[in-house]
């Protein structure tokens, strides 16, 4: 039977097409607009289940335009495989969304891969076996397909309506932290679950038809989010995943959102004008250190009083900025108490009986070093003000009776680094000499800030980085240091010597470029990983420079670079041996099965240490027991024959004392 032409003068069937057509339109353009989100995980996730969901609105186009039978039934059961696609599309974004790694976890995406491949298998055979539905028509409203469900129907939608659960769980973990705009998403998520109701209306009432509704709500989804507040969506899902408080801030300096750590600290945002107010009106505090009046925030009093540092997060929701108030009370706590005893030092320098000069630490040569501090006794026992002798040199004091000997002999001891003691002439303002005798130096101390220091600490550095150089390059195994963009900033002879790359081609390259292109995605995950949870491991090959891939385990950890960004330290390491001897242990194994069942012998053996027993599964079946039975060797000596039981024990209790047993 066909129904061609199709219906198009029937309001109802008109009604569905454009429906449906519409819902694969809006789902298509809106996965090219979701490539604006800044998040990859949710970036890929969204896309793909917007791909999906067109995919499957289109199919129920292709049912309603299909003119016979066999064709619309076709249809329904290409999108019956395409929609159970995308409950797992839906389970990788709220995963991703909500900041959880359940998406990038191998055994969740096996298990996934396994139960849709099931589904889609049950359903593309259903005209063999007809478990899942059978169909039929009807001529009312317009003559359409209909569709009696059977047995593996239902067990497929209860499935995929607990996965879908599933997922608004994870979202509602995350939306629950976002103290503003919140209950705006949710009801824009809550659009996917209302074509279930529809799914319900069509199946028990004759008002719709009976069909699967979803690609519907998704469509409303994505307009809603995506065009509607992308922002918004944007920021609720950073401000989710921050563990500090966050304020979200708009072009014009308004608050657009929080987060429920920033709600936790701030009363002032509880209030109902807080949202879309000035950030000056909200939190004047914030608002002044945000604008360079201080380099803190203080909030409370006294020891209980905590210090908060404003940074601008790396994400970008739009025009505004994104605000992280870092906890750093223990680093100003201890910052103060430095600062706290500079300026005792400074008040005993300034009170004390002795003159004493501060002077660059170089040139020692003429004109020689200048003078950048003097004391009070200083001033008074010289006459010149400190306005007087700032930027001048020491030369200024020296006179007619000023012995160059002295001055050559304090020179060649400065130079070397150590104290000077002496005695010499130096002359007032009035042109009046003074005597410094020795045992007095303490009246002219240089204290000297100088660029020895700086040069010793220079040298230090640099000793401390070929020292962490040699024993970097000691490492067998890879040592490397990447930054966010996965580009190679430090790493050990290793690398160069395995990989057949010379270090200025190191110098230029991507981690990406040492891996297979096939693994880029898996690899550019665990990056991922590690700035998201600060650590990740992950087995890949690595390609060297002549095309060979050898196999590798990579381990990374998330590190604070002293100029503040973020970089990766990883170590990789060669498990070609590993892979080697786990083949052959499987080999073994396997081979030792083999052997077992033609010979129809079983096996066991005991740990003692652990005192844990292990069958094989000939073994289990020779005795009688099942595969998950207790394997200890008292089970398996009450197997032996009676007469041969005290035997079989007096030959396990030796094994254990002696390590050797005749059987």
């Amino acid at each position: 039977m066909s129904t061609w032409p199709p219906p198009l003068g029937t309001p109802s069937y008109l009604t569905y097409l454009l429906v449906f057509g519409a819902a694969a339109f809006a789902c298509l353009v809106s996965a090219g607009r979701a490539r604006r989100i800044s998040n990859r995980g949710v970036r890929r996730s969204l896309v793909g289940l917007l791909l999906i969901s067109a995919a499957w609105a289109a199919a129920h186009v292709g049912m309603l335009l299909s003119g016979p039978l066999w064709l619309k039934a076709g249809f329904y059961e290409v999108g019956l495989v395409i929609g159970f696609g995308t409950v797992w599309a839906w389970l990788w974004f709220c995963s991703a969304f909500s900041g959880r790694t359940l998406h990038r976890h191998r055994g969740s995406r096996a298990l996934a891969g396994t139960l849709f491949a099931l589904v889609a298998l049950m359903k593309l055979t259903n005209a063999w076996h007809g478990l899942y539905f059978s169909t039929g028509t009807v001529a009312e409203p317009f003559f359409h397909l209909t569709i009696d469900y059977n047995i593996l129907y239902w067990g497929t939608a209860a499935l995929s309506y607990m996965g879908a659960a599933v997922g608004f769980f994870m979202l509602y973990e995350s939306l629950r932290r976002v103290q503003v705009g919140a209950g705006t998403l949710a009801g824009l998520f809550g659009l996917t679950a209302l074509p279930i109701f529809a799914n319900a209306v069509g199946y028990t009432r004759p008002w719709l038809l009976d069909l699967s509704h979803e690609p519907v709500g998704v469509a409303a989804f994505a307009v809603g989010t995506l065009y509607v507040s992308i922002d918004r969506f944007a920021e609720a899902q950073e401000a989710g995943r921050q563990a500090q408080p966050v304020l979200m801030i708009s072009e014009t300096g308004r608050l657009r959102n929080y987060n429920e750590q920033a709600a936790a600290l701030f009363s002032a945002l509880e209030t109902p004008e807080a949202l879309g107010s000035p950030l000056s009106a909200v939190l004047p505090d914030v608002a002044d250190v945000l604008a360079g009046d201080s380099d803190l925030l203080t909030l409370g009093e006294g020891t209980g009083a905590r210090y908060y540092r404003p940074a601008e997060s790396p994400f970008r929701p739009g025009p505004g900025r994104a605000i992280v108030l870092e906890d750093v009370t223990e680093r100003h706590l201890r910052r103060q108490q430095v600062d706290r005893e500079h300026r005792i030092l400074l008040r005993a320098v300034e009170e004390a009986n002795q003159a004493i000069v501060v002077t660059e630490a170089e040139p020692l040569d003429e004109p020689g070093p200048q003078i950048e501090y003097v004391n009070e006794a200083f001033e008074e026992m010289t006459g010149y003000s400190e306005k007087e002798v700032l930027g001048e040199t020491p030369c200024i004091l020296q006179g007619p009776e000023t012995k160059q000997e002295v001055l050559d002999a304090m020179r060649g001891t400065l130079e070397a680094g150590e104290a000077w003691k002496g005695e010499t002439v130096n002359y007032r303002k009035d042109g009046t000499p003074y005597r410094m005798e020795e045992g007095e130096i303490e009246h002219w101390v240089s204290i000297q800030r100088d660029v020895t220091e700086r040069e010793k600490n220079r040298r230090k550095l640099e000793r401390y980085h070929r020292y962490t150089d040699h024993l970097l390059d000691a490492i067998d195994d890879l040592f490397f240091v990447l930054d966010e963009e996965g580009q190679f900033r430090r790493w050990n002879d290793s690398v160069p010597e395995v990989t057949g790359y010379s270090e200025e081609e190191i110098g230029s390259m991507s981690a990406f470029d040492l891996v297979p292109e096939d693994e880029h995605e898996r690899f550019a995950e665990q990056i991922e990983e590690v700035l998201t949870s600060g650590h990740a491991q992950v087995e890949v090959p690595l390609l060297r420079e002549d095309g060979m891939a050898v196999p590798y385990e990579f381990a990374g950890n998330l590190v604070e670079h002293p100029d503040e960004s973020r970089q990766m330290v990883g170590i990789g390491r060669d498990v070609t041996d590993q892979e080697r001897r786990k083949r052959q242990l499987e080999r073994q194994n396997d081979l030792f099965e083999r052997a077992q069942e033609i010979a129809d012998v079983g096996a066991w053996e005991y740990d003692a240490k652990a005192d844990e027993g292990t069958w094989t599964k000939k073994a289990y079946t020779i005795l009688g027991y099942p595969l998950d039975a207790d394997p200890h060797p008292r089970n398996a000596v009450d197997f032996y024959h009676p007469e041969d039981q005290p035997r079989v024990r007096d030959a396990l209790q030796r094994a254990i004392e002696e390590g050797e047993s005749s059987g």
